[in-house]
Parts: C-alpha cells; sequence; structure tokens
C-alpha cells in the first residue's frame, strides 16, 4: 500500500505528516531502484534513516575519554643550559636597557613596537629562568628577587603591547630596585668601591 499524506503511524500533524513525506520519498527510491517497496521494506528504510540521523546526537552526548597521565620517566623537564653570566649579559641586561633607555629609544615604527614587546617579554620570562630548581636550589630570597623581575618584566610587556612609553619609564624604578635588591643578595663584591 502506498502511503498518502495523513497516513502514518505516527498520527496527524505535522510530525505524521513529515512522517508520511519520509515514506513517500523511500516508496518512490526503492520504486525507482526495484527493490522491496513493502511495509517491512519502508518500515527498515525508516529505522536506518532515523537510527543515522540520531548518531550524531549521541556521538556529541558521549565525553571524551581522559587522556593517560604519563609515565614519571616520559615526563619531559626543565633543563638549563647557560650560565648565570650568559642569562644575565645575553638576555637580562639588554631588555632592561630597552626600559631604562626608553625615553631615548622609542620605537618609532610597528615593527620597533614589536621588537619592545618580544624584549620585554623575554625579560619577563628569563624571571622564570632563574626560578628553575637547578637555578634556584630552595633559596627563598633568591626566588623572592626573581619574583621581583617577573613583576616588572610582566607590566613591561603589557605596556609594550598598548604602546604606552609613560607607563614603560615609570616601571624604570621598579626594575632598577629589583636589579639593584638580588645583586646586593647574590653577586659576591656588589656596590663595593674597588
Amino acid at each position: 500500500m502506498r502511503p498518502t499524506t495523513g497516513q502514518s503511524s505516527g498520527g496527524a500533524g505535522p510530525r505524521g505528516d513529515a512522517e508520511a513525506r519520509i515514506c513517500r520519498d523511500i516508496y518512490r527510491v526503492r520504486r525507482r531502484r526495484g527493490t522491496g517497496t513493502g511495509r517491512a521494506a519502508i518500515a527498515a528504510s525508516i529505522a536506518v534513516l532515523l537510527a543515522s540521523a540520531a548518531l550524531p546526537f549521541t556521538l556529541v552526548a558521549q565525553e571524551p575519554e581522559p587522556e593517560p597521565e604519563p609515565e614519571p620517566d616520559s615526563v619531559p623537564f626543565a633543563r638549563r643550559v647557560g650560565t648565570m653570566s650568559d642569562l644575565m649579559v645575553q638576555i637580562i641586561y639588554p631588555a632592561s636597557d630597552a626600559i631604562f633607555y626608553i625615553t631615548t629609544r622609542t620605537p618609532t615604527s610597528s615593527s620597533e613596537w614589536t621588537a619592545l614587546e618580544g624584549t620585554t617579554l623575554m625579560l619577563a620570562e628569563s624571571a622564570n629562568l632563574l626560578m628553575m630548581p637547578s637555578r634556584a636550589r630552595g633559596r627563598e630570597q633568591w626566588m623572592e628577587d626573581a619574583k621581583l623581575l617577573l613583576e616588572v618584566g610582566e607590566a613591561a610587556f603589557w605596556a609594550a603591547k598598548e604602546q604606552d612609553v609613560a607607563a614603560l619609564e615609570a616601571l624604570n624604578d621598579q626594575l632598577y630596585r629589583s636589579c639593584v635588591q638580588c645583586h646586593r643578595n647574590f653577586r659576591t663584591g656588589y656596590g663595593r668601591r674597588r
């Protein structure tokens, strides 16, 4: 029997009409292909169609599998490469100078501002390098001094992103105090006349 509008197992109404349209479409396709057009064949086609329509919703509802915890031996670890002197001379001093001399070396182009952002980011991240266990060795004062550098470096990074020369200039004193405090605590002979 060929289904018509209004005839469906779902009853009358919009949903029943939609089911009737689906049945008609399946009936036409099966008739053209020469496959079964009986009630059982149409019911099987509808079941497959509904199951395939519901599949994406069941996949979305499933929670992703949690990632397995890495084995202790396979966890990457930080390893220092350069000496403390390398870190100071190659990264911290030049990055600090970019802030100390901001009024005389003010960036004038977008590429110069981008370079200053990178420099101030290096300054902030160098504080994280100072806090590595292989450098800090559990020294509380060392960690406090490195945190001072991190704070001023982060503030400088955001000021550079905003291209705020006044804010960078205002950080000069804070950066200077950060440097002097650490050098007094850890640089042998710092502040003594030779």
